[in-house]
């Protein structure tokens, strides 16, 4: 688990380490193929413009910008601003109080 004291990013090596040292009777290198695919196919849900759901955790889905005209602020110039598609988080409700320290 992440100290919540310290502002250290959790990172992939650092979740392959945490899941495998819980699970005594998995391997490190099949969590890490594990994490890998996981992530993997996260992201090609997103590519798909799927949406992602994790009981309990939140949901990951796409903001979709169309293009539009803007302006380059130095030279005044009219650009095209391409669309661009963000990914998005929304945690739910159970993550929300948790980390607002409202969960009983």
């Amino acid at each position: 688990m992440v100290n919540n004291d310290s502002k250290k990013a959790l990172n992939k090596s650092d979740l392959i380490s945490e899941v495998a040292s819980r699970v005594e009777f998995v391997e490190e290198a099949i969590t890490r193929e594990g994490v890998r695919l996981l992530i993997d196919q996260m992201a090609s849900a997103l590519i798909a413009d799927e949406r992602i759901e994790v009981r309990g955790f939140g949901t990951f889905t796409l903001k979709h910008r169309n293009a539009r005209q803007s302006r380059n602020p130095k030279t005044g110039e009219s650009i095209v601003t391409p669309a661009v598609s963000i990914p998005h988080f929304k945690p739910s409700k159970i993550l929300h109080d948790l980390l607002n320290d409202n969960y009983d």
